[in-house]
């Protein structure tokens, strides 16, 4: 398990900080510019450790915009990193109330809920990103690393392939994690074998 989140680790696997600033979705011109301005700099203030600043800053953009769940994704986010569990699943909640069909909002919160250790619910948001999106590759990579957790390494493997199948963001990491979980497997046979 040591090795895997090592080379977790050297792949970049957890989600960065920065990833706030991830691409928003058209929403109208000026709405859009907005959200992205706000969401980066938002992503600079936590880079910047100054997350309670990125937070009063989505809080105004939500109060302008507050049927955008990119912002209320966002917001989430840094709750999060705060180990703020309680606002971060109701912003993840509220942004899928506004859209049940945005497949982001379902593997977002699954990662909300890797994060604290909540499996079985991140499997299921996981499982429904992947209903409304089957040839999401990002989701695959998050999901196969919960399965790496769960030292379920056949299963994260599958999913690795389906990352590399469909184009996931990060190849690199996609390569790194699938050389892992394979070494894995086999050390995992070969100590079923032994004790055989």
């Amino acid at each position: 398990m040591k090795k895997l989140f090592a080379l977790m680790i050297l792949a970049g696997a957890f989600v960065p900080l920065s990833a706030l600033a991830e691409p928003v979705p058209s929403i109208g011109a000026a709405t859009e510019s907005a959200t992205q301005s706000d969401m980066a700099t938002a992503a600079k203030l936590v880079i910047e450790n100054k997350p309670q600043e990125a937070i009063d800053l989505l809080n105004k953009s939500i109060n302008k915009s507050p049927n955008d769940k990119e912002l209320f994704a966002a917001r989430g986010r840094v709750y999060r990193n705060m180990q703020m569990p309680d606002e971060a699943l109701r912003d993840f909640n509220k942004a899928i109330s506004i859209d049940p069909d945005w497949f982001q909002g379902y593997k977002k919160r699954g990662e909300y809920f890797s994060f604290f250790s909540k499996y079985d619910e991140a499997m299921n948001d996981y499982a429904k990103c992947i209903s409304l999106a089957p040839t999401y590759g990002e989701v695959y990579l998050s999901r196969a690393m919960l399965f790496a957790k769960k030292a379920k390494y056949k299963e994260a493997l599958e999913d690795l392939n389906k990352a590399e199948q469909y184009n996931a963001e990060n190849q690199r990491r996609v390569r790194i994690l699938k050389a892992a979980c394979t070494d894995l497997i086999e050390e995992q046979e070969a100590a079923s074998t032994n004790h055989q």
